[in-house]
């Protein structure tokens, strides 16, 4: 049988950066898709660079997507940190009351 090492409060940390950067890079896509947006609107943008504008658009729900994956990640991680600790404030809890005189 295998053994799960966790040091919770490190994969808090990590889950904590991970939202930290998701949110970061959701509102990068969001000012970039702005930007973009606002060049397909101007009337004094040549063809060439309409067409590249619009396949930047083409990418807009899948980088909205991704954003909300990592976020979904750095979250899962947090809430694992917490089931954890959780989780094993009951085992010792049920063993200090079957065995009152342990310490553990």
């Amino acid at each position: 049988m295998s053994r799960l090492l966790i040091d919770p409060a490190t994969l808090d940390a990590r889950g904590r950066e991970i939202t930290d950067s998701a949110e970061t890079f959701i509102g990068n896509n969001k000012k970039i898709y702005e930007t973009v947006q606002n060049m397909v609107s101007s009337e004094y943008l040549s063809p060439e660079a309409r067409v590249l504008a619009d396949k930047i658009m083409s990418y807009q729900d899948e980088l909205d997507t991704m954003g909300r994956y990592i976020d979904e990640y750095g979250t899962f991680l947090k809430t694992t940190a917490r089931k954890f600790l959780a989780n094993q404030d009951e085992i010792v809890s049920h063993i200090k009351s079957k065995n009152p005189n342990i310490s553990i």
